[in-house]
């Protein structure tokens, strides 16, 4: 009986789930040592960096060379969409229970962490192909928070902003790069496989730094935080991954990602991890965006969004990797 526990404790699923968390919560930590270290003084740094750099270098290394399907790009689009409108009912019952007016204050609840969480681990858990797909629900993900979500807080879309973000203009370039795939002499080509060389660089060493980012004011949180935030970190949290998984579901009944494996096992496995990128997304913790968004536009409710971020953070130490064990068991082994 001894046995078969330390074997089921060291299955391949439990290998491959401690293969993408334990590294992520590892840099993690230290994002959170290295702000606690200098007190969060390179906060706007980081942003920047991140904003400008390093966000749009892994975007498009993620997307150029990979060729995506119409369907493929239809399921992370609607899946983005979705996930935010199934979690809406629950956010809002989560508001009207704890007696807030602001809309804004359903923003944690409704939007994860795509850019700084989800691209990370779906790297270290899918490869290059998980990385892709993330990149492509990221880009959705952040154009509907930039129209549905800033509409929620003061009934303005506001999707200008996200067509002037340097990912969304490394995305379009990653794609046109895919699409055109123009003739070039040999020694432009050469000229231009060196730029490339030199994006691959800083996009893979995005990877750390977002993990890095996403850590590094954590030492802020204090104990009223927490229970200020744990009933929407809860939601965010439990009702996302099951969000998830309903629309996974609704996707293979009409036919959107098939289950069919017929003559060609490499599409059904391109389906399948397209299905746990969608599920995985649904797991992450709230992004940081919804707090800054409230700091500008909802300051009431500013404090609490970091504070369900911080909660979900906490909880998603158990919470994602139960997600991600179902995804193994249920979706990469059907």
């Amino acid at each position: 009986m001894i046995e078969t526990g330390f074997h089921s404790l060291f299955s391949t699923d439990t290998v491959m789930i401690l293969r993408g968390v334990i590294p992520c919560l590892v840099v993690i930590f230290i994002g959170y040592l290295v702000g606690r270290a200098d007190n969060a003084e390179h906060d706007k740094t980081f942003s920047s960096l991140i904003f400008f750099v390093f966000s749009p270098c892994l975007v498009f290394i993620a997307i150029h060379r990979h060729t995506f399907k119409y369907s493929e790009v239809g399921a992370l689009a609607l899946a983005a969409i979705l996930t935010v409108l199934f979690l809406l009912p629950p956010a809002i019952a989560v508001r009207r229970l704890n007696r807030r007016t602001e809309k804004g204050y359903m923003l944690p609840m409704l939007f994860a962490s795509t850019g700084t969480l989800l691209m990370p681990l779906a790297y270290l858990l899918y490869g290059n192909e998980g990385l892709a797909k993330a990149a492509m629900f990221h880009l959705f993900s952040s154009l509907f928070f930039y129209t549905f979500g800033t509409w929620l807080v003061d009934r303005r879309m506001q999707p200008g902003r996200f067509f002037r973000n340097p990912t969304f203009f490394a995305a379009t370039v990653g794609m046109l790069s895919v699409e055109l795939r123009l003739p070039l002499s040999g020694s432009l080509e050469g000229f231009f496989r060196l730029v490339e060389s030199g994006i691959n660089i800083v996009g893979y060493g995005a990877i750390p730094f977002l993990l890095l980012s996403y850590g590094y004011p954590f030492f802020k949180v204090n104990p009223d935080s927490l229970r200020r935030g744990f009933s929407g970190g809860v939601v965010k949290m439990l009702a996302g991954p099951l969000a998830a998984f309903l629309i996974v579901l609704l996707f293979r009944q009409i036919g959107l990602l098939s289950m069919t494996k017929g003559y060609n096992i490499l599409d059904f496995i391109d389906r399948r991890t397209t299905e746990a990128v969608i599920i995985l997304a649904g797991g992450i913790p709230a992004a940081i965006s919804c707090y800054f968004v409230n700091i500008r536009n909802s300051p009431d409710t500013a404090s609490d969004s970091l504070a369900m971020l911080i909660a979900g953070s906490f909880i998603g130490v158990l919470s994602i990797p139960f997600t991600l064990f179902m995804i193994n068991r249920f979706i990469l082994s059907a």
